[in-house]
């Protein structure tokens, strides 16, 4: 059952649509890293770098298909949790690789 419903959230995400805003910074912060990591580039170049990611960010309204699908797969697979509070039980693998987050996901 478990590995249905992977299934099905990771076929519904491959559907999903992002926004063009989103893109577009995503596309900002990857020039902004490499502009960054670059030794022959200026400070201005830097700055305008940064510059243009703040301006992809303040860009953004509201929250595209994909990530709202995306936290589905995050609120679940990722870190969920079945069963009541008197006897959870974790099947969310990143609370499955952590004794850490496994032991202090109620609090």
């Amino acid at each position: 059952v478990f590995r249905e419903y992977v299934q099905k959230i990771g076929s519904i995400g491959a559907k999903a649509f992002a926004t063009k805003e989103k893109q577009e910074l995503f596309e900002a912060v990857r020039n902004l890293t490499i502009v960054m990591e670059d030794p022959k580039s200026t400070a201005e170049e830097k700055a305008a770098a940064q510059r243009l990611v703040e301006e992809k960010q303040n860009a953004i309204v509201g929250i595209s298909e994909a990530e709202k699908i995306s936290r589905v797969f995050w609120r679940t697979v990722e870190y969920g949790l079945i069963g009541d509070v008197d006897q959870p039980k974790i099947y969310g693998a990143g609370l499955l690789s952590s004794v850490g987050e496994s032991t202090h996901c109620f609090t």
